[in-house]
Protein backbone atom coordinates (compact mmCIF):
# COMPACT_ATOMS: atom_id res chain seq x y z
CA UNK A 1 0.00 0.00 0.00
CA UNK A 2 1.42 3.53 -1.51
CA UNK A 3 1.27 5.96 -3.49
CA UNK A 4 3.72 7.93 -6.19
CA UNK A 5 3.21 11.48 -7.92
CA UNK A 6 5.21 11.53 -10.62
CA UNK A 7 6.22 14.52 -12.32
CA UNK A 8 8.06 15.06 -15.57
CA UNK A 9 6.80 16.68 -19.37
CA UNK A 10 2.71 15.79 -17.43
CA UNK A 11 1.95 14.87 -14.23
CA UNK A 12 -0.46 12.01 -12.30
CA UNK A 13 -0.57 10.54 -9.08
CA UNK A 14 -1.64 7.17 -8.01
CA UNK A 15 -2.05 5.09 -5.32
CA UNK A 16 -3.52 1.72 -4.01
CA UNK A 17 -5.29 1.43 -0.12
CA UNK A 18 -7.29 -1.42 1.20
CA UNK A 19 -7.59 -3.09 -2.41
CA UNK A 20 -8.57 -0.06 -3.90
CA UNK A 21 -6.71 1.90 -6.98
CA UNK A 22 -6.60 5.70 -6.36
CA UNK A 23 -5.75 8.43 -9.14
CA UNK A 24 -5.63 11.95 -8.77
CA UNK A 25 -5.22 14.37 -11.96
CA UNK A 26 -3.39 12.97 -15.22
CA UNK A 27 -6.12 13.41 -17.59
CA UNK A 28 -3.10 15.33 -20.25
CA UNK A 29 -1.75 18.78 -21.55
CA UNK A 30 -3.61 21.26 -21.24
CA UNK A 31 -6.37 20.43 -19.20
CA UNK A 32 -4.34 18.56 -16.26
CA UNK A 33 -0.81 17.71 -15.55
CA UNK A 34 -0.61 20.60 -13.57
CA UNK A 35 3.06 21.24 -11.92
CA UNK A 36 4.09 19.07 -14.71
CA UNK A 37 7.23 20.29 -16.92
CA UNK A 38 4.38 20.95 -19.97
CA UNK A 39 2.95 22.93 -17.13
CA UNK A 40 5.38 24.99 -16.27
CA UNK A 41 6.38 25.86 -19.51
CA UNK A 42 2.99 26.50 -20.68
CA UNK A 43 2.96 28.88 -17.95
CA UNK A 44 6.57 30.79 -18.65
CA UNK A 45 5.33 31.26 -22.44
CA UNK A 46 2.17 32.80 -20.88
CA UNK A 47 4.30 35.23 -18.90
CA UNK A 48 6.51 36.32 -21.83
CA UNK A 49 3.34 37.13 -23.65
CA UNK A 50 2.04 39.13 -20.80
CA UNK A 51 5.59 40.84 -19.93
CA UNK A 52 5.88 41.62 -24.34
CA UNK A 53 2.42 43.53 -23.88
CA UNK A 54 2.90 45.20 -20.97
CA UNK A 55 0.71 43.39 -18.83
CA UNK A 56 3.57 42.73 -16.15
CA UNK A 57 7.16 43.36 -16.17
CA UNK A 58 9.76 41.35 -18.25
CA UNK A 59 12.17 39.42 -15.77
CA UNK A 60 15.67 37.55 -17.21
CA UNK A 61 13.46 34.50 -17.57
CA UNK A 62 10.71 36.86 -19.74
CA UNK A 63 13.36 38.72 -21.66
CA UNK A 64 15.25 35.14 -22.51
CA UNK A 65 12.28 33.42 -23.79
CA UNK A 66 11.58 36.25 -25.88
CA UNK A 67 14.29 36.98 -27.44
CA UNK A 68 14.06 33.38 -28.53
CA UNK A 69 11.59 34.22 -31.02
CA UNK A 70 13.24 37.47 -32.06
CA UNK A 71 11.13 39.61 -29.67
CA UNK A 72 8.44 38.67 -32.09
CA UNK A 73 4.89 37.76 -30.28
CA UNK A 74 3.46 36.59 -33.88
CA UNK A 75 6.53 33.66 -33.62
CA UNK A 76 5.07 33.10 -30.34
CA UNK A 77 1.89 32.47 -31.40
CA UNK A 78 3.33 30.63 -34.58
CA UNK A 79 5.13 28.36 -32.47
CA UNK A 80 2.67 27.99 -29.76
CA UNK A 81 0.32 27.09 -32.41
CA UNK A 82 2.29 23.58 -33.51
CA UNK A 83 4.22 22.97 -30.16
CA UNK A 84 3.64 19.78 -27.92
CA UNK A 85 3.36 18.93 -24.53
CA UNK A 86 7.41 18.17 -24.58
CA UNK A 87 7.79 21.43 -26.49
CA UNK A 88 6.73 22.98 -23.39
CA UNK A 89 8.64 20.45 -20.79
CA UNK A 90 12.28 21.72 -22.36
CA UNK A 91 11.28 25.39 -20.84
CA UNK A 92 11.05 23.75 -17.30
CA UNK A 93 14.65 23.35 -16.28
CA UNK A 94 14.94 26.91 -17.52
CA UNK A 95 11.91 27.85 -15.33
CA UNK A 96 13.41 26.35 -12.01
CA UNK A 97 16.51 27.43 -12.47
CA UNK A 98 15.73 31.14 -12.92
CA UNK A 99 13.21 30.27 -9.81
CA UNK A 100 16.34 28.99 -7.87
CA UNK A 101 18.57 32.58 -9.24
CA UNK A 102 15.24 34.41 -7.81
CA UNK A 103 13.98 35.63 -10.60
CA UNK A 104 10.21 36.67 -10.25
CA UNK A 105 8.54 34.81 -13.01
CA UNK A 106 10.49 31.82 -11.97
CA UNK A 107 10.21 31.68 -8.66
CA UNK A 108 5.91 32.53 -9.06
CA UNK A 109 5.83 29.56 -12.07
CA UNK A 110 7.60 26.96 -9.75
CA UNK A 111 6.01 27.89 -6.48
CA UNK A 112 2.39 27.31 -8.34
CA UNK A 113 3.89 24.36 -9.80
CA UNK A 114 5.01 22.79 -6.47
CA UNK A 115 1.13 23.90 -4.84
CA UNK A 116 -0.27 21.82 -7.33
CA UNK A 117 2.10 18.73 -6.80
CA UNK A 118 0.96 19.43 -2.68
CA UNK A 119 -2.90 18.71 -3.78
CA UNK A 120 -1.93 15.77 -5.61
CA UNK A 121 0.26 14.54 -2.98
CA UNK A 122 -2.38 15.72 0.20
CA UNK A 123 -5.29 14.43 -1.85
CA UNK A 124 -3.54 10.28 -1.53
CA UNK A 125 -3.32 11.27 1.84
CA UNK A 126 -7.09 12.19 2.61
CA UNK A 127 -7.87 8.70 -0.14
CA UNK A 128 -5.96 6.97 3.14
CA UNK A 129 -2.70 6.49 1.48
CA UNK A 130 -0.31 5.89 4.26
CA UNK A 131 3.06 6.72 2.17
CA UNK A 132 4.37 8.70 -0.96
CA UNK A 133 7.00 9.15 -2.37
CA UNK A 134 7.76 11.26 -5.73
CA UNK A 135 9.22 10.31 -8.75
CA UNK A 136 10.20 11.81 -12.40
CA UNK A 137 12.45 13.70 -14.03
CA UNK A 138 11.07 17.37 -12.40
CA UNK A 139 10.82 15.15 -9.13
CA UNK A 140 14.40 16.81 -7.81
CA UNK A 141 13.43 20.32 -8.93
CA UNK A 142 10.05 20.69 -7.31
CA UNK A 143 10.95 18.99 -4.18
CA UNK A 144 12.45 21.77 -2.78
CA UNK A 145 9.90 24.19 -3.48
CA UNK A 146 6.82 21.99 -1.55
CA UNK A 147 6.02 23.12 1.64
CA UNK A 148 7.79 21.42 4.69
CA UNK A 149 4.74 19.80 5.91
CA UNK A 150 4.81 18.15 2.52
CA UNK A 151 8.63 17.18 2.65
CA UNK A 152 8.68 15.48 5.75
CA UNK A 153 5.65 13.14 5.02
CA UNK A 154 7.55 12.03 2.01
CA UNK A 155 9.24 8.39 1.43
CA UNK A 156 12.48 7.54 -0.57
CA UNK A 157 11.10 5.70 -3.85
CA UNK A 158 11.57 1.75 -4.19
CA UNK A 159 12.67 2.28 -7.62
CA UNK A 160 11.43 4.18 -10.32
CA UNK A 161 8.77 4.00 -13.13
CA UNK A 162 10.36 0.71 -14.80
CA UNK A 163 10.55 -1.07 -11.45
CA UNK A 164 6.90 -0.43 -10.23
CA UNK A 165 5.99 -1.36 -13.93
CA UNK A 166 7.93 -5.00 -13.77
CA UNK A 167 6.45 -5.24 -10.10
CA UNK A 168 3.14 -5.25 -11.42
CA UNK A 169 3.59 -7.15 -14.55
CA UNK A 170 4.98 -9.98 -12.79
CA UNK A 171 1.64 -9.35 -10.71
CA UNK A 172 -0.14 -10.35 -13.03
CA UNK A 173 1.41 -13.54 -14.51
Amino acid sequence: MGGIVIIGTGSIAFGHVEGKDVKVGGYGFPISDEGSGAYIGLQAIRKTLRAADGRCKHSDLTRTLFRRYDNQTDQVVGWMDTATATDYATLAPMVTQAAKEGDYHGRVITQHAAHHIEMMIRALYKAGIPRCALLGGLADLILPWLSPDVRATLVAPKGDALDGALQMARQFH
